[in-house]
Order: structure tokens, then C-alpha cells, then sequence
């Protein structure tokens, strides 16, 4: 059977689909496509959803998609980033499905270097790599700093547990992807939902360590939100022990974690009350920064 990628191209399917789900994104959405189409590698295609968008999101995607038949729009009604990520996933054609922010961006080099390293290690599922995040004046920060992130490593399930290790840009393997269901929706952290069940039941991580995305970080993001984010971790992390599938070691792993967050959780709260959430969050920012660990 010909695939859509085939038809519009005269190529078979693409080894990437790169797929962004896009809610009022217009301001954005350009910046993020065109990192796409700076891509070194062109075995790829990009799906937009179109996430029930009231500004001139439409628009700007028709543009694109005029000018490049590898990117395809799909417009949906509004229901969130998981709903619209499993939409993209499901049209997409790719041996490998990639996540990308409609604010954040691919560096030239993604497609490339992601294909040499699953090429030469061809016995792994998530293939994933550090990323750059780019703060408000310029400002950037590698996702993943120490000593450990310097080299080549694999990430399992024990790791994960202690906390969301694995940068949403990575290059899934869609047979993965179906497997676990694509992203639950009903849930607040979906990227952290997916690398937790995809873990457990068996996919393989592996890491290189080469800047190859920028995540823009910028106010009223759902990461923003410490509290929200740890309450989701809490919950996903309950979901994961009530399924069963975890060792002794691990479940006693999860209840110590569940453990500190819900210390964090509070903590948190006190200061909101006292202090406000923005300088609250400048505080524990600043008291990480000097520890060189997380809060």
C-alpha cells in the first residue's frame, strides 16, 4: 500500500515523523517549522495538528504546507497536547515518531545525527539526546547537566522513577508507541506518563550526549506549574505501582519517591501562601542552583 508520504513525494515512508501539536501557536509555529526544514538529513515528515486554534494558526500552516508537501496539517476540535499528539501519531507514516513543542525547535543536526546513532546501535527503542533550553533575553541551559549526561548512557525504569530523565524530544519507535497506546490524555504530565509505562514494559533507552533541540522556556507553560506537576508525578507514579508490573525493589523505590514529593508538594504550598508562587519558585530556584540538585 502507497502511503500519503509516498504519494506526495515519490518516496517511501519517511524513517522521522516529526509531530507538533499547535493551540494558538501562530507567533511560534513558524520558527519551529523552519528548524524542521533546516534539517541536515531530509528522511523525514511533519505532522501539525491543529489543536482547535482561534488565531491564524490555520493560516500560517496552509502556507507551509503549500510551499513543503512533507508537512501535512490536521485540524482538530480543542483537546489538549496529549489528544493532539496521539492524532498526529496515528496519521504519521514514520518508522520513528518525533515530539516537538510548537514553540521549541530541532537544530540542523537532529535528523542526522539521531539516524547515525540508531544506525550504529539498531537494538534500542527511544533514542534520545540533551537539548539546549532558552530562556527570556538569550539565556541558555543544557537539560541535562552533571558529569553523568557527558557521556553515552541508557536510561531503565529505576532511573525514571527518580524523576522525568528523558528530554520529550527523543525519537520514539513507533511499534513502542502503539504498544503502550500512544499518550494517555486524561493525565497532566503525558511525557512523563509515556516514559514510565514505556520503561516498565520493556523499551530500551539510549542517550547521546549532543545539543540537538531548544525548549523555549516561557511563562504559563505547564511545566510552570511545580505544584501541578509534582501532584501529576505523584498520581503517575501510584498508577504504576497499582499496575503491577514492578519488581519489589522498584515498587519500594516508587513509595519513597511518592514520599518526597508529597514533602515537596507541601513545602511548596507553604511558601505560595507566604511568599507568592513567583518568588517562591525564584527561591528554590536559587537554593538548587547552590546544591547542584534538584527541588
Amino acid at each position: 500500500m502507497t502511503s500519503e508520504h509516498e504519494k506526495a513525494t515519490g518516496k517511501a515512508r519517511p524513517q522521522f515523523s516529526i509531530i507538533v501539536p499547535a493551540y494558538n501557536a501562530a507567533s511560534t509555529l513558524g520558527r519551529t517549522l523552519d528548524s524542521v526544514r533546516a534539517q541536515t538529513y531530509d528522511d523525514w515528515e511533519c505532522v501539525v495538528v491543529d489543536d482547535g486554534s482561534t488565531d491564524t494558526t490555520a493560516a500560517l500552516l496552509a502556507d507551509y504546507a503549500s510551499d513543503d508537501s512533507r508537512i501535512r496539517s490536521i485540524f482538530q476540535e480543542n483537546a489538549g497536547t496529549a489528544a493532539a499528539l496521539n492524532t498526529a501519531a496515528r496519521a504519521a507514516t514514520g518508522d520513528f515518531l518525533v515530539q516537538l513543542g510548537a514553540d521549541d525547535e530541532l537544530l540542523p543536526e537532529y535528523c542526522e545525527m539521531t539516524a547515525e546513532l540508531i544506525a550504529s546501535r539498531p537494538d534500542y527503542d527511544i533514542y534520545a539526546a540533551n537539548a539546549l533550553q532558552v530562556f527570556a533575553g538569550g539565556k541558555t541551559v543544557r537539560f541535562h547537566r552533571g558529569e553523568r549526561f557527558q557521556r553515552q548512557l541508557s536510561l531503565a525504569i529505576d532511573d525514571v522513577i527518580q524523576k522525568p530523565l528523558i528530554y520529550g524530544s527523543a525519537a520514539i519507535r513507533r511499534e513502542v508507541f502503539e504498544a503502550r497506546g500512544g499518550f494517555r490524555s486524561e493525565v497532566y504530565n503525558e511525557d512523563y506518563d509515556f516514559w514510565l509505562r514505556a520503561l516498565a514494559g520493556g523499551a530500551r533507552h539510549i542517550y547521546q550526549p549532543v545539543d540537538l533541540s531548544l525548549y523555549h522556556v516561557t511563562p504559563n507553560q505547564k511545566t510552570e506549574d511545580a505544584v501541578k506537576m509534582r501532584s501529576s508525578d505523584y498520581q503517575l507514579l501510584g498508577d504504576l505501582l497499582a499496575s503491577g508490573v514492578l519488581q519489589e525493589s522498584q515498587a519500594a523505590a516508587v513509595r519513597l519517591r511518592q514520599q518526597e514529593l508529597a514533602r515537596n508538594i507541601a513545602v511548596r504550598r507553604k511558601l505560595y501562601r507566604l511568599l507568592g508562587r513567583r518568588v517562591s519558585e525564584f527561591l528554590i530556584a536559587k537554593t538548587r542552583n547552590l546544591r547542584g540538585g534538584a527541588s
